[in-house]
C-alpha cells in the first residue's frame, strides 16, 4: 500500500512538473515573439525614416497601425537629424534616440532609453 502511494505521488509530481515546464516554455515563446515583432517594427521604422529623408521632407509625426503607435520627433541639428522615437504596443513601450546623417542617410548613433 505504501509503495503504491509513493508511486502515485511520484507520478503526480512528474505530471505537475511537466505542466509547469510546458507553461514556462509557452510564456518564453510568447516573449520571443514580442521581441521579434518589436525588432521588426524598429527595422521598418528605420527604413521609413531613411526613405523619407532621401525622397521627402523629414518632419515630426506619429504612425498608427493595428495596436501600435509610433511617435517620433525630428530635430534638425545642421549636418544631421536628432530623432526621438517612442513605440507603444499594447502595454509595452520602447523608446530610443538616433542621429541620422542628412547627406548619406545613415545612422551615426542609436541609443535605447527609459521613459516614464
Amino acid at each position: 500500500m505504501i509503495i503504491t502511494l509513493m508511486i502515485l505521488m511520484i507520478l503526480t509530481a512528474q505530471i505537475c512538473y511537466t505542466f509547469a515546464v510546458t507553461i514556462s516554455a509557452a510564456r518564453n515563446f510568447q516573449n520571443i515573439k514580442l521581441v521579434n515583432m518589436e525588432r521588426l517594427q524598429i527595422c521598418l521604422f528605420l527604413a521609413y525614416i531613411k526613405y523619407t529623408n532621401k525622397y521627402d521632407l523629414l518632419l515630426s509625426d506619429y504612425i498608427s497601425f493595428d495596436d501600435v503607435i509610433i511617435d517620433y520627433t525630428v530635430d534638425d541639428m545642421g549636418d544631421y537629424y536628432y530623432i526621438n522615437v517612442s513605440i507603444v504596443q499594447l502595454d509595452h513601450q520602447t523608446c530610443f534616440d538616433l542621429d541620422l546623417n542628412k547627406e548619406q542617410s545613415y545612422l551615426t548613433r542609436f541609443e535605447y532609453h527609459n521613459e516614464k
